[in-house]
């Protein structure tokens, strides 16, 4: 029976079998649709409903011909007038509508534009283009139908929201909420994750905008219910407690200790102190001194300063040699970013404190990159058991999930992320108070760098798409690896590098998002445009002709050499990519010239992937400035050759040949012998796959006739591989043999052995062929056994397939049918798994005199 498929969005459209059905006037299409719920419907109330300003008679003349006008068109069984006179569809008919497109939806993997085009056919209004007046049993039907298809469509939005707020794709939460809200703007949740989406990606103006149309909507300041973070601003409150616990020890005259501040730009250092003035009495005096990041002090000028305040505020003692704090007062001694000051002063303060025991408590904050002599400070005073280092850490999953309690595992993760667990760059992504010139400015000292090195090395991590380890990053700057490790660790003890320890080795990568972001926003073009190429040039000096292990640079290789603006290289590559993909001869084994089929276990045979990919990258090709040169000439040729083995390999040899005579023709006017080579070889193969001995020894001929004086040695091995086969075939087997073994030996002699194995192992099949051609058939089978055993390492490929179907058919010539019937399962396995299709007939064959052997 037929498929009905109704379209309502973008107009009214009704589909039969996947062709649209033009009625005569619009009242048949809505009588359809009436129907296509499966309900039987009483022909009054259809007359009703259609009709209401016609008599019955009319109403019902009407209706009769409608229903006429709809058989025409689908046929005189698709409504059915039931004994009690009601109508209905067909029970049979299949029906489709727009619904079943958003519920079936596969939303998960889909990008912003793909799922922009789902919501904008959606947006229309259904039933708009009416083109009659209706009364009020339509209108109710038309409005019930609304809200039907309203409820479905915004259960599924409510899904779709749910589950891109929960892998944080907030760009795809933005787009549905929008469109939630279009269709229903009185429920709260999508305005609330569009706040949860827009304060993730750091676009606040539009925050404040959905805060005032909530406001409008729901009568309430919204502002109350923002995310709330805990009392101190860089969520450091364990630290300012315990550091007014010494602050108390000291003014009550017990034992205290010097307080040290240790973190990172952004930890929250300068934070905990002004927290720590701001809660302090008139009765200690305070002596604070902050060195701005950047300012260079001259010789004591820290000290002197320091010196000359307690001095103003008569807190000195200068009667002795030397300076002390006066007997009977109490300093609290501030001092920010005390590793910038200069190494005379350290060693002043040093002294000072020491002689001014239980008179003064300094309490300092440093980075975590400090010099030899701050440390020297440091450690005295911890000898003498008087210091304590508080190290302000990133701020981890838990920290953070007690500040934003109700944000979900995901999008706290992704603010790590994002921020590396700095609470400044939290504070600048949740809005808390960190403006963008602030942010701006906090970035602008926090990566700057001290030597030309380091900054070569964050201009190169901000561009590579992956993370690297030590030896890769000093082969790409070209420079001593030793220089690099003293830039990096400098670079990671200031918090701007981390080192990821996911893998056996070492590799480094920025702490956070921002940073590398912001590293690589400062960077000119045509730096840029220079560092991608230095790193295409690196990854393309270690590929090692082997798929599985260059395919993971290829991807890296293509986007920086695009980035470059190397369009042909990068395309060259795309190329390489594909065919290496497609890299598999689904027959009578491979015939690459010098390189090992590293085949995965899955056999891609979709043609409409492969023919959509292959388009693609020939649209491309079309497109290049240098289309016409011989470089991409011979990319074009290499493509044609892939398409050719491709759709031989699948059984279509027309699609091939039409595409193997054009690399004979490209190949012949560029002198390209290697396309003349692969395009007879791929003649030569398929006369095989279809036992036409005249085609192949016509191909064989042009090679030997034509062409000998222009193969390589391991070409003209391949050459004699198909002409010792060719020989065997026509029974000529000590010729045959002869050739093959010729052809063994110099596969066996050359320097990469490991790319010859396929080769070797086709001459010992054919060396078995010609044993059982002469019905000698235990040396077939040990010849095929070693053929099996040069493929053993390959779990599945084409080459056991046709293996172990020779195998059985041994068997089967011998009469030992339940050895034969193991061997063709195994084969039969093969060719399932490979999409291989040479022997596959036969197989079945054989089989079939298996089982009627019993």
């Amino acid at each position: 029976m037929k498929t009905l498929e109704v379209r309502l969005y973008g107009g009214t459209c009704i589909l039969a079998d996947e062709k649209e059905i033009e009625f005569p006037f619009m009242k048949a299409a809505l009588l359809l649709i009436i129907l296509s719920d499966k309900k039987s419907y009483s022909r009054k109330k259809l007359q009703l409903m259609l009709w209401h300003d016609k008599n019955e008679q009319k109403a019902d003349r009407n209706l009769r011909n409608t229903i006429y006008v709809i058989k025409q068109k689908l046929g005189g069984d698709v409504i059915l007038t039931e004994k009690n006179s009601k109508i209905r569809l067909n029970e049979n008919i299949s029906v489709l509508n727009d619904l079943d497109i958003i519920n079936s939806l596969e939303y998960k993997d889909m990008c912003k534009d793909d799922l922009q085009d789902i919501y904008s056919y959606f947006s229309d209004e259904i039933f708009e283009d009416l083109n009659f007046e209706y009364g009020i049993s339509l209108d109710d039907y038309i409005r019930n139908f609304k809200n039907i298809y309203n409820e479905n469509i915004y259960r599924k939005l409510i899904e779709i929201s749910q589950h891109f707020m929960h892998v944080m794709n907030y760009e795809n939460v933005i787009i549905t909420c929008e469109f939630m809200i279009k269709l229903n703007e009185y429920d709260e949740k999508p305005y609330k994750n569009l706040i949860t989406a827009y304060n993730s990606l750091g676009i606040f103006s539009k925050i404040a905008e959905i805060d005032k149309k909530m406001s409008d909507i729901f009568g309430y300041d919204t502002s109350t219910d923002k995310i709330a973070h805990i009392g101190n601003e860089y969520y450091r409150d364990d630290q300012i407690f315990y550091t007014l616990s010494e602050i108390t020890k000291f003014n009550q005259g017990e034992k205290y200790r010097h307080i040290g501040i240790k973190g990172a730009s952004g930890s929250g250092k300068t934070e905990i102190l002004n927290s720590i003035k701001l809660q302090q009495n008139n009765d200690t005096k305070i002596i604070d001194y902050s060195i701005s990041n950047g300012y260079t002090p001259c010789k004591y000028e820290v000290f002197n300063y320091i010196i000359n305040k307690i001095r103003n505020n008569l807190l000195l003692d200068s009667s002795s040699l030397y300076d002390i704090v006066a007997n009977g007062q109490k300093v609290i001694l501030i001092i920010d970013n005390l590793d910038l000051s200069d190494v005379e002063s350290i060693e002043e303060l040093f002294n000072f404190i020491i002689r001014s025991e239980n008179r003064i408590l300094l309490i300092a904050t440093y980075s975590m990159d400090l010099d030899n002599k701050l440390t020297y400070f440091l450690n005295s005073l911890s000898t003498e058991g008087l210091f304590t280092e508080i190290k302000l850490g990133n701020l981890n999953f838990n920290d953070l999930k007690k500040a934003y309690a109700n944000l979900s595992d995901e999008q706290i993760n992704n603010l790590i992320i994002q921020s590396g667990g700095n609470p400044f760059l939290i504070n600048y992504l949740m809005n808390n108070g960190v403006t963008k010139e602030m942010y701006n400015a906090f970035m602008s000292v926090n990566l700057s760098c001290k030597t030309q090195t380091s900054l070569r090395i964050l201009h190169l991590l901000s561009i590579m798409k992956n993370r690297v380890d030590i030896n890769t990053l000093s082969d790409i700057l070209n420079m001593n690896v030793d220089k690099v490790v003293q830039e990096v660790s400098q670079l990671i003890n200031r918090g701007i590098l981390i080192e990821n320890t996911e893998q056996d080795y070492v590799e480094i990568e920025f702490c956070n998002n921002l940073q590398k972001e912001y590293i690589c926003s400062s960077i000119k073009n045509i730096e840029k445009q220079y560092i991608h190429k230095k790193i295409a040039d690196y990854y393309e000096s270690i590929l090692c002709d082997n798929y599985s292990i260059d395919n993971k640079y290829y991807t890296i290789i293509i986007h920086h050499l695009t980035m470059a603006k190397y369009m042909d290289k990068a395309f060259i590559y795309k190329c390489k990519q594909f065919n290496k993909i497609y890299n598999i001869s689904h027959e009578f084994f491979p015939i690459a010239l010098d390189e090992e089929y590293s085949y995965s276990v899955n056999f891609n045979i979709d043609e409409n992937m492969f023919k959509n990919k292959y388009e693609e990258l020939m649209e491309e090709m079309d497109n290049l400035k240098n289309k016409y040169s011989e470089t991409i000439l011979k990319v074009k040729i290499n493509m044609l050759f892939c398409y050719a083995r491709f759709y031989k390999s699948i059984g279509k040899f027309d699609e091939a040949q039409e595409k193997l005579n054009e690399i004979l023709r490209l190949s012949e006017s560029l002198d390209y012998f290697i396309g003349i080579f692969q395009a007879h070889l791929q003649f030569i193969q398929y006369s095989i796959n279809i036992n036409d001995l005249k085609m192949m020894k016509s191909h064989l001929k042009t090679l030997n006739n034509d062409y000998k004086d222009m193969m390589s040695e391991v070409q003209y091995a391949i050459y004699l591989r198909f002409k010792g086969y060719y020989d065997v075939l026509e029974h000529n087997f000590k010729s045959g043999i002869q050739k093959v073994e010729e052809a063994q030996e110099i596969f066996k002699k050359q320097h990469k052995l490991y790319k010859m194995k396929f080769n070797i192992a086709a001459c010992s099949f054919v060396k078995g062929e010609a044993k059982f051609l002469q019905n000698e058939f235990d040396d077939a089978f040990e010849y095929y056994m070693d053929a099996i055993s040069i493929c053993h390492d390959k779990e599945i490929h084409p080459s056991l397939a046709l293996l172990f179907s020779r195998l059985g058919l041994v068997r089967l010539k011998q009469q030992s049918f339940y050895e034969a019937k193991y061997y063709f399962e195994k084969s039969l396995k093969q060719y399932n798994t490979v999409g291989f299709s040479w022997g596959k007939e036969q197989l079945y064959s054989h089989i079939d005199k298996i089982y009627k052997s019993k």
